[in-house]
């Protein structure tokens, strides 16, 4: 902050520094900005015609600090200052006024307390109009632009428990809704401004929150939410403040002066204009308020990565309904489980939730899952035991790569013994947040079984599909699944034997050593003439794949002279009016291809090949579009490969001048 904020009677969430303590005796000379609340503290008081009465002891010390407090504005004001005054419920009680009157004499004599009415307006520093109390959250906004951004910022938040009538010359900032009562206002004071305004709550139970301190006791603190609203309130009064002193030489208009009759035609539709925007931004506000919802929402699941208690159980049942399982708590006032979970399987599972710090998932929420466990088996309905989960989210503070922590030592040897699954929460972020965007029913289920086979140990998910992956394992609608053995015939060049190649010569002949890299072998243009007229040859586009050595390697035949080894590298004679030559190159480059192993490599087989599922849409554009996806991805790929690769080159570079440089004397120790 710019300038010096201080408070009295109020506290600014996530500035609790601010604030001056009512009985402090503080000075406000090194302050720039007062924020005011006449809310007085505890007094020892008793009670006198149904009102708050102050003895001897407490009438002295609230009307000392009420002196101390006004007088403090009022050089303040004079300073010119700005003192912003919130018109909090008004108090009315009696206080002592230190004089006595007696009656009666010797035994029968009474005294009599005198004592006088007062209230906690009685720090005001000035005048402000008749005060009358009433309570109300229908606030109309004058239109002064100083308070624009207040108001749409705090609008909610505001409420009146007091109205102002005879305001004299003050200027209305917020007004009643029938018009005639002033809710807020500006009156000039001395050299400074006395900004009144209608009370702004807070929820405090929402914008605290207890956590241990590092001796282990709960403290209480302010929410984020909390400290974003301090922020937004100490920075409208700033702005406020700042608009009221360069404001100063204009002499502020009175309430009168804001009737139509003294009003252009170009000023009223100006105000109805912004009236206009004001109900537009209405509107915005409303529909970003349905939007942080929906935000919210879709960012349930990040909750599994650092949460803790509720919120995490409640990730955890939204990640086991993405993966396909029945979740949900249970709690019938007696016995209450973090979840109970089915499996369309059929298996039945307990979860219990638990989230540390900086620690390791430890013996106790093990505990009492067991317990649960037992529990929930003793209900009545209740047939089989169930199976046991316990999700941990150890270490939750930390990013899930920087992790060491996961559950102890006993934990893991208790799971082993009691066939528990251990699940970490971050693991199941990782298959939960895939699934929410991707359909994938195979994946899905292996995520479930990867859960049934990890009871007695920590699970292990299976691996996310690439893009490629999930693509071509998980069709859409209008899509079509077919062997590849259905879509073509599988093809390979005549056999060339070694004595009709040659190290130099017209043709280049591929071998599966030098496949999709430079020829060492080469056969004669006769032989490569006949050869292609009278065996068969891919087309230009056709999709060569290695059938031994690494498998499943890939080429587009680009059309030039060559020839390549028998049954070594084959094709599909695929036709381009069902499956794309281009779609069926990046579906080898995602096949999970199954080989038989030969004496020294591996080999695929013709019916190996053949047996091999495809899916595809039926429609070429969409081919196309899948094609043109992974195109640039590819592409994308490549650039960073060249980065990285010019990085080692530069390194390298690096590397042998310093050596050079070292060898030669060139590099000198610093003092040396």
């Amino acid at each position: 902050m710019s300038k010096k904020i201080s408070t009295i009677g109020y506290e600014i969430p996530g500035f609790s520094n601010l604030g001056l303590g009512f009985s402090s005796k503080s000075s406000l000379m090194d302050s720039d900005i007062l924020l005011v609340a006449p809310d007085l503290p505890y007094y020892e008081n008793g009670y006198y015609l149904g009102k708050v009465c102050y003895g001897e002891s407490g009438s002295f010390k609230l009307k000392e600090d009420l002196a101390h407090w006004k007088k403090e504005l009022v050089n303040s004001l004079n300073a010119g200052k700005t003192v912003f005054f919130m018109l909090s419920e008004k108090n009315d009680f009696f206080v002592d006024t230190g004089s006595r009157s007696y009656s009666g004499s010797g035994r029968n004599r009474n005294t009599t307390i005198e004592v006088t009415p007062y209230s906690n307006y009685e720090l005001l520093p000035a005048g402000i109009g008749s005060i009358h109390s009433a309570n109300g959250k229908e606030i109309l906004f004058v239109g002064n632009p100083l308070f624009s951004n207040f108001f749409k910022s705090f609008k909610p938040n505001l409420e009146y428990k007091i109205y102002l009538e005879g305001i004299g010359n003050a200027t209305p900032i917020f007004i009643g809704k029938d018009k005639t009562k002033i809710l807020g206002a500006i009156y000039k004071v001395g050299a400074g401004q006395l900004v009144v305004l209608p009370y702004l709550n807070y929820a405090e139970d929402k914008f605290t929150e207890y956590k241990k301190n590092k001796k282990g006791k709960k403290e209480e603190y302010w929410t984020k939410d909390a400290i974003k609203f301090g922020h937004m309130l100490t920075d409208c009064l700033i702005e406020i403040d700042r608009g009221l002193l360069q404001d100063l030489s204009k002499t502020l208009p009175p309430l009168w002066v804001l009737h139509e009759k003294y009003s252009s035609k170009k000023e009223v539709n100006i105000q109805k204009n912004i009236n206009s925007n004001v109900e537009k931004i209405k509107k915005i506000e409303n529909d970003n308020k349905k939007l942080q919802s929906e935000l919210l929402e879709e960012q349930g699941l990040k909750d599994l990565l650092y949460e803790q208690g509720k919120p995490l159980e409640n990730a955890v049942i939204k990640a086991l309904e993405i993966l396909g399982f029945k979740a949900e708590n249970y709690d019938d006032g007696e016995l209450e489980l973090d979840q109970i979970i089915t499996s369309p399987e059929g298996y039945r599972y307990i979860g219990e939730c638990e989230g540390k710090n900086e620690k390791d998932i430890d013996i106790t929420k093990f505990r009492q899952l067991l317990e649960s466990l037992n529990a929930d088996f003793d209900r009545e309905g209740v047939e089989e035991k169930a199976f046991g989960i316990l999700f941990g989210n150890a270490q939750r503070l930390t990013e899930p790569q920087s992790r060491i922590l996961d559950f102890t030592q006993k934990c893991k040897t208790g799971a082993n013994r009691e066939k528990i699954a251990l699940v970490k929460t971050a693991d199941l972020f990782n298959v939960a947040q895939f699934l929410k965007e991707n359909k994938n029913d195979k994946f899905q289920k292996e995520c479930r079984t990867a859960i049934y086979n990890g009871l007695g140990r920590i699970v292990v998910f299976p691996s996310v599909p690439t893009d490629s992956q999930n693509i071509f394992t998980n069709p859409g609608d209008g899509w079509e699944e077919k062997k590849l053995g259905d879509i073509g015939k599988v093809l390979m060049c005549k056999r060339v034997f070694k004595d009709q190649t040659t190290t130099a010569g017209d043709i280049p002949f591929y071998k599966i050593g030098t496949f999709g890299k430079e020829p060492d072998a080469y056969i004669s243009k006769e032989i490569y003439d006949k050869f292609r007229k009278k065996f068969s040859f891919p087309k230009k586009g056709d999709i060569l794949i290695s059938a031994s050595g690494t498998i499943g390697r890939r080429v587009k035949y680009d059309g030039e002279p060559a020839y390549f080894q028998d049954s070594n590298i084959v094709w599909i004679d695929n036709d381009e009016n069902k499956v794309l030559n281009d779609y069926l190159y990046h579906f080898y480059g995602a096949c999970k291809w199954s080989s038989t192993k030969g004496a020294t490599i591996s080999r695929l087989y013709n019916d190996n090949l053949k047996q091999i599922k495809i899916v595809f849409p039926k429609s070429l554009t969409e081919q196309r579009a899948i094609v043109a996806k992974f195109d640039a991805l590819s592409a994308e790929t490549k650039k960073l490969e060249a980065v990285y690769h010019q990085k080692i080159t530069d390194l390298e570079e690096l590397k042998k001048s310093v050596l050079h440089k070292a060898f030669n004397g060139e590099l000198v120790r610093v003092g040396a």
